[in-house]
Order: C-alpha cells, then structure tokens, then sequence
C-alpha cells in the first residue's frame, strides 16, 4: 500500500510540473504576440524583459535575447528606469546561467 502511495505521489508531482511548464510557455506565446503589435515604447521594454525572465529557467540564450532586446530599446528611448531593469534583469539571467562575475558587473551597472 505504501509503494503505491509513493508511486501515486509522484505522478501527482510530475502531472503539475508538466502542467506548470505548458501554462509557462502559453504566457510567453502571449507576451509575445502582444509585444510583437506594441509599438516601441516602455511598456514594450516591461514586456521584453517578463519574457526574458521567464525564459530563465528554460533556455537561457532566448532570456539573454529578450534582455538585450530591452535595454537596446530603453537605450533608443533614453529611458533611463529601462536601462536599469533591463541590466538588473540580464545580471539574473547570467546568475541563474552561472556566470557570477559578469552578473556582478550587470548589477553594477544597473
């Protein structure tokens, strides 16, 4: 009885976790539906960069795209709150990736 709870147990957990990750990647579709009709302004750089976070975790060379895609954009708008959160968020991307020191520079930065 016990081996079959511990068995059930962990089918539960593995139907959430592949649950989670369909949910995970369907918002990034959306984001990036939307961000691709916005016009270039700072609410397309907030969206760029929710992308970039979210793709942490799952393929970090596309997060590093979406975080330099936002701070070349803040950059073009002299939005100097983008330009922050774009380098704070590509220094998690290279924390999260391992890249301590260049994470450390990021932060820096921003």
């Amino acid at each position: 009885m016990k081996k079959h709870l511990i068995l059930i147990v962990i089918l539960f957990i593995g139907c959430v976790s592949f649950a989670q990750k369909k949910m995970g990647q369907a918002r990034i579709d959306s984001l990036q539906n939307v961000s691709m009709v916005m016009k270039p302004d700072s609410l397309q750089v907030k969206i760029l960069l929710e992308i970039a976070i979210s793709y942490i975790s799952v393929t970090p060379k596309k997060a590093y795209k979406y975080g330099n895609q936002g701070l070349m954009l803040s950059k073009k708008l002299q939005w100097n709150e983008g330009i922050a959160n774009s380098l704070y968020s590509i220094a998690m991307i290279h924390y999260y990736d391992g890249n301590y020191e260049t994470s450390i520079r990021y932060v820096n930065q921003s």
